[in-house]
C-alpha cells in the first residue's frame, strides 16, 4: 500500500495527493471552496476538508477521487477532527 501526503492548495480550491516517498503528484481531490485544513478518517478512506469561505465541510471518497458530501458548519471553520467512537 503507497504512502501519501495530502496538502490544501487553496487558491486552486484543491488537495493535491502526492507520494510520501518520491513527492510524486498522483493526483488532486476535489476540496470545495478555500480549503483550510482536513483530516484523514480513521479506516483512511475519506478525507475531510473544512472550507473556510462557504462554512462547510467537504467529504472526499480517496479511491475514488470524489467528493461525497458536504456538511453545513459553523462561520469560518479553522480545525477539523475525527474521532472513532465505540460501545462497549
Amino acid at each position: 500500500m503507497a504512502n501519501f501526503l495530502f496538502v490544501a492548495v487553496s487558491d486552486e480550491n484543491t488537495i493535491k495527493m502526492l507520494d510520501a516517498t518520491t513527492l510524486q503528484e498522483l493526483g488532486k481531490l476535489p476540496s470545495g471552496d478555500d480549503p483550510e485544513t482536513f483530516v484523514v478518517s480513521p479506516a483512511g478512506d475519506k478525507l475531510y476538508v473544512s472550507n473556510e469561505d462557504d462554512s462547510l465541510v467537504t467529504v472526499i471518497d480517496i479511491a475514488q477521487k470524489k467528493a461525497i458530501k458536504q456538511i453545513k458548519v459553523g462561520v469560518e471553520p479553522e480545525g477539523i477532527t475525527v474521532s472513532l467512537i465505540t460501545n462497549g
